[in-house]
């Protein structure tokens, strides 16, 4: 029986007055070492109805990371969960910097590992992207309108600019966390001040995974999506690869 099973048909069981009494206690000196080595780790969950087994995921991963195999090792810590412990804080930082990651065109949630939160309680539905923001007009291309424009659409990380927060170029480059249990963006309107009035701004994903292009979210097929029938699903569609930002990654051009 599979552990996310188990621990369903435990909520039905009784405690005896034996296994009631017995508890135990949980303190530094029994994580000793762990917390360090957890430093040094990523967890990840593909998003894949077919079981991969460990060995071919790290054989993959280890071409696309441009790593060694002996620089990493993987755990299979429940369906599709792994869990990547590195030799090198950099390369752990090079990873999870450079992401999303996809492994047979299915997404993989990287994240943090905590040390007392247990990997089947993590929800794994949140993806740092790169975002493209195109046709804004030079007053807006700056750190506080990349600040506003990325907590608009999800959660704010990064914004590629100068040394004076500037991001002039020929797009406003920002780095966002989404959920993927929600659509994409394929824009954001603007209310400006003055005789322009509003305008709507077109947005493009770098390294976007394999998405639904009839619902927009990154969580699953399309046979699975309840959102989807099977006469709308060449007709249409809301989304589409125009999404995919097909460019070079620094084509911003930012000056510093």
């Amino acid at each position: 029986m599979a552990a996310s099973n188990l621990l369903e048909e435990w909520k039905n069981f009784k405690l005896t007055s034996e296994e009631d009494k017995i508890a135990v206690d949980i303190d530094s000196s029994a994580l000793e070492g762990t917390g360090k080595c957890l430093e040094l780790s990523l967890i990840c969950k593909l998003l894949s109805k077919r079981s991969i087994s460990c060995t071919v995921l790290k054989n993959t991963l280890k071409i696309a990371w441009k790593l060694d195999c002996k620089a990493f090792s993987v755990d299979i810590i429940g369906f599709n969960i792994f869990l990547f412990n590195f030799n090198r804080s950099s390369d752990r930082n090079r990873i999870l910097r450079m992401g999303p990651w996809t492994f047979d065109r299915a997404l993989i949630i990287i994240d943090n590992p905590v040390s007392l939160t247990k990997p089947l309680d993590m929800d794994f539905r949140n993806v740092s992207l790169w975002v493209h923001f195109f046709d804004l007009s030079l007053a807006c291309m700056n750190k506080t309108m990349a600040t506003r424009l990325g907590n608009a659409i999800g959660l704010f990380e990064d914004v590629e600019s100068n040394a004076n927060n500037f991001c002039w170029g020929s797009c406003l480059r920002v780095r966002v966390r989404f959920d993927v249990m929600k659509p994409l963006h394929r824009g954001i309107k603007l209310n400006l001040d003055g005789p322009m009035g509003g305008c709507w701004i077109p947005i493009q994903y770098e390294r976007l995974p394999d998405f639904r292009y009839h619902c927009g979210r990154l969580d699953h097929i399309l046979k699975d999506c309840s959102d989807c029938c099977v006469d709308s699903v060449s007709k249409n569609l809301q989304y589409g690869p125009w999404l995919r930002f097909q460019g070079h990654k620094n084509s911003s051009n930012i000056l510093s």
